[in-house]
């Protein structure tokens, strides 16, 4: 935690306040309690009824599920949230592989291909030099194709996020199928051989393809407010593209995350993870702490003179778009 720190001068009462704060622990069993409703409904509507409408709403509210399936999943990576380590590990294969789909795998490696989205989006006019992936191992050529979907990325940018589950899936197998070293690949591969087993069940329950497709579409969508939250904390702000260069981790972090602004009340549907700076600095805060110690950092930053960026979700779609 307190490398955070380590290269701004700081009262010790700063350092204090934020230790304070992570002994309060949140309440996991209403989380469980709440996502298990949630489950019950979404399986009673496509099972129980033979409306159209509510097919889509379940399909729907199957996004939703994903969505607080996949932070607590978040929160088993960056903590101990069971009895013990192996446990934990149980835990991170359920929420991760088992439920949504993506390997858990995937959060664990040493670089991070959230920023490579070409040909599709490029973050950086970097991308148009040719880079070389150290994740993938090849070189992002800016191809003619490349150059077209980026000159209208402006516009695509919606559409594309709302199926972007499916790269996501397309990744897991590339990862687990890959000769790279993943931590437990068989236990990831029983997760995912899980979920291909259970998720096309709701769907072949559905009477026609349309209804199929339009239910699996809702709950992309759905879920891909998620995603774009995701992109917005980072996209929004600098991209930093390559290894660091200067021993300025915290103003990396200043400059490449921005905060999402919306009410107390709205923090169960964000996860928290809106307070995407705080995260960054503290990545083993419990989410439910980050709206608190929010305004400790905000002093922290105006002593320092270092900007601390705060938009709304619409104000945030503006500036990346």
């Amino acid at each position: 935690m307190d490398h955070a720190f380590s290269r701004l001068s700081q009262p010790r009462d700063t350092v204090h306040q934020i230790r304070n704060v992570r002994e309060e622990r949140p309440r996991r069993d209403l989380q469980l309690c709440f996502i298990s409703v949630l489950l019950a409904t979404c399986f009673y509507g496509f099972l129980r009824w033979d409306d159209f409408l509510t097919h889509i709403l379940s399909g729907g509210l199957l996004g939703l599920i994903w969505m607080q399936v996949a932070y607590l999943g978040h929160d088993s990576g960056h903590n101990n949230i069971m009895i013990s380590p192996r446990f934990n590990k149980l835990a991170q294969i359920l929420t991760g592989n088992c439920i949504t789909g993506i390997s858990i795998a995937c959060n664990s490696l040493d670089y991070d291909p959230d920023l490579q989205h070409l040909p599709m989006l490029a973050v950086s006019t970097l991308f148009f030099t040719n880079l070389t992936s150290k994740f993938y191992n090849i070189n992002l050529e800016f191809y003619p194709i490349a150059r077209f979907f980026i000159s209208y990325q402006h516009l695509t940018y919606f559409p594309v996020v709302c199926v972007a589950r499916v790269n996501l899936y397309l990744q897991t197998f590339i990862l687990l199928l890959s000769n790279r070293r993943v931590p437990d690949r068989a236990l990831n591969i029983l997760g995912i051989m899980i979920f291909w087993t259970w998720f096309p069940l709701p769907v072949s329950c559905l009477p026609n393809w349309t209804e199929r497709v339009l239910f699996v579409l809702a709950s992309f969508c759905v879920c891909a407010i998620q995603h774009i939250q995701f992109t917005l904390n980072h996209f929004t702000a600098d991209v930093y593209v390559g290894p660091p260069k200067r021993n300025n981790w915290f103003e990396k972090q200043t400059a490449g995350t921005i905060d999402i602004k919306c009410p107390s009340w709205m923090d169960w549907f964000f996860g928290g993870l809106q307070f995407q700076l705080e995260h960054h600095l503290f990545p083993r805060l419990l989410r439910c702490h980050l709206r608190k110690v929010s305004p400790i950092i905000k002093d922290l930053y105006k002593k320092h003179n270092l900007p601390y960026r705060s938009l709304t979700f619409v104000e945030a779609n503006k500036w990346t778009l």
